[in-house]
């Protein structure tokens, strides 16, 4: 279906020297939820500027015995944002986008979401739905699936860019999604398709 371009805008970078993370999905195994709880200890271990934002339904993230343990210890490195209504705010309050996901389905909505924001992504290369939109390097970087390996060095990899280096890959992410994913234009060849097929 594609993202509304005009709804999801780019903003600038907050420049301040904590690289905040987003993980912005259902708190489940198969979303990569408690391979991110996992990754934390090791990635604070290396770089204590790092700020981690999940927004989930807090009775699943609540009643995950592992998020209580890792959110009680690393409180100072963890928040658990309140549902929003403008999830363009949300994304443009973060750095990166997380979605180390092997859940398989469709095109990930919030992987074009934070892309039209300018927000670069951390997202699985070898799964359905997240390959797709990420271009290793340029608007993101990828994991494979269900690794902690290379989640934890693809999260400290974002966490040593600077401001500007983010703000350049979360252009070429928007760009990506203006030329391939805006809505408009992903309706307009689905009309051209059927057209044809009538014809």
């Amino acid at each position: 279906s594609g993202v509304n371009t005009s709804l999801f805008v780019s903003s600038r970078i907050k420049n301040q020297e904590i690289t905040n993370f987003l993980f912005a999905s259902r708190a489940i195994y198969e979303k990569g939820f408690e391979l991110l709880l996992d990754a934390i200890p090791l990635v604070v271990e290396k770089n204590k500027n790092v700020h981690f934002n999940f927004l989930s339904a807090e009775e699943d993230v609540y009643s995950n015995k592992k998020a209580s343990v890792i959110f009680k210890e690393y409180s100072d490195f963890i928040t658990v944002l309140k549902r929003a209504d403008n999830m363009s705010d949300v994304y443009s309050n973060n750095d990166f986008l997380v979605s180390p996901s092997f859940y398989r389905e469709g095109i990930s909505n919030v992987l074009l979401e934070s892309l039209a924001c300018g927000r670069p992504i951390i997202t699985t290369c070898d799964n359905p739905g997240c390959k797709e939109v990420l271009k290793e390097g340029e608007n993101g970087f990828g994991v494979f699936s269900n690794d902690l390996d290379s989640l934890v060095k693809a999260l400290l990899k974002a966490s040593f860019l600077n401001k500007r280096e983010i703000e350049i890959m979360g252009q070429k992410g928007r760009k990506f999604v203006e030329e391939n994913f805006d809505r408009t234009s992903v309706i307009r060849n689905y009309m051209e398709i059927i057209d044809i097929i009538r014809k």
